[in-house]
């Protein structure tokens, strides 16, 4: 009996392996379409240039999803009526991408944010409702960051008159509120969000800080909780040159770790680092030879995807700078090429993502 029992078991994971493999291998036959609507999760999204314009004779990116195990199945899925501009970034369920649309833009504040229903193929911009009869007006702004539970979005406006303001949209109520301000020049501008109750800001209010500018924690009503006092983070300039910086920091609840780009003196470009919170864990990837930025975890946190460009960059005209999409292992260290435009038939440049 006991040997039956086992044989039985066996049989029911050996029928039923293949559609859980799905979900993780790289060797599934699914459509990006069947991906799209039975396992979101493994989705990565790109803005790509593919040089078009739109009829009204403007230029315009795309936003494309595609499979992390099979980067070869993709979908293109806005046309030249918007644009994507910086990076866009996927609602924490996946269901959903909130981006900022170039071809809607205010000078020094941003692009119009507009939201994507994954599933559903449904485009939508982001509006807030004002009463006395006023007309809804574009909730615009960069650094967009879902809350914990995808009721709404961090942001804030491009820098104007070198102060940067919080602020927080609900979807429910269809309005924006701000969250922090400052006195004076100030930055205040979301990161990340740790854990379910503690926002990740970089801030330059040191009046009322009364620390350095940096990374801090605040909590969802813009309280400033403490600062983030990682060796790592630590901002130095002297004689009008920057010495030394950490970028594009993305945090994984679940190792505890953050991946960011390191800026140092020292080497000519950025590298890939993962730290912990307080800094007493520290492991660079790259090693600066080239610009190494935008850096998010992958699945399970077992990948680090990151973008590359050459230092030399700035010589080149902005629309011939080819960023190429990259993979580290993080538990062996190796580094491999996940995507580049020409894999796209078309592409001339990807210029953002998220996964």
């Amino acid at each position: 009996m006991k040997k039956l029992a086992i044989l039985i078991l066996l049989s029911y994971i050996i029928v039923n392996f293949p559609v859980c493999g799905f979900m993780t291998s790289p060797d599934y036959d699914w459509t990006i379409d069947d991906l799209i609507q039975r396992n979101p999760q493994d989705l990565v999204a790109l803005v790509v240039d593919f040089g078009e314009k739109n009829g009204k004779g403007q230029n315009f990116t795309r936003l494309v999803l595609l499979d992390f195990y099979n980067p070869k199945q993709y979908k293109i899925v806005t046309d030249g009526e918007y644009s994507p501009v910086y990076p866009p970034r996927f609602s924490r369920d996946k269901s959903k991408i909130l981006f900022g649309d170039g071809l809607r833009y205010i000078a020094g504040a941003g692009p119009q944010f507009v939201l994507y229903d994954i599933k559903n193929e449904k485009l939508q911009p982001i509006f807030n409702l004002s009463g006395n009869k006023v007309k809804p007006y574009e909730v615009v702004g960069i650094n967009q960051l879902w809350n914990y539970d995808n009721s709404g979005f961090y942001y804030t406006h491009e820098p104007e008159l070198f102060f940067q303001d919080l602020f927080y949209y609900d979807f429910s109520e269809q309005k924006s509120r701000m969250v922090k301000g400052g006195i004076g020049y100030y930055c205040v501008s979301p990161v990340d969000i740790m854990g379910q109750y503690k926002l990740i800001v970089f801030s330059t209010n040191t009046e009322e800080t009364g620390q350095q500018l940096g990374y801090y924690l605040m909590d969802f009503e813009g309280n400033y909780i403490s600062r983030i006092n990682n060796p790592n983070f630590e901002y130095i300039v002297r004689n009008q040159i920057r010495k030394k910086g950490a970028w594009n920091l993305n945090w994984n609840d679940k190792a505890g770790l953050f991946v960011y780009a390191e800026d140092d003196s020292t080497i000519a470009g950025y590298k890939i680092s993962v730290t912990n919170l307080d800094g007493s864990y520290h492991r660079s990837y790259t090693s600066g030879d080239y610009i190494d930025d935008h850096p998010v975890w992958g699945p399970e946190g077992k990948y680090i995807i990151f973008d590359r460009k050459n230092t030399f960059y700035w010589k080149i005209p902005e629309k011939e700078i080819e960023h190429k999409i990259y993979l580290i292992d993080v538990q062996t260290g190796e580094i491999t090429e996940f995507i580049k435009p020409n894999d796209i038939p078309g592409a001339i440049n990807i210029e953002y993502f998220d996964y």
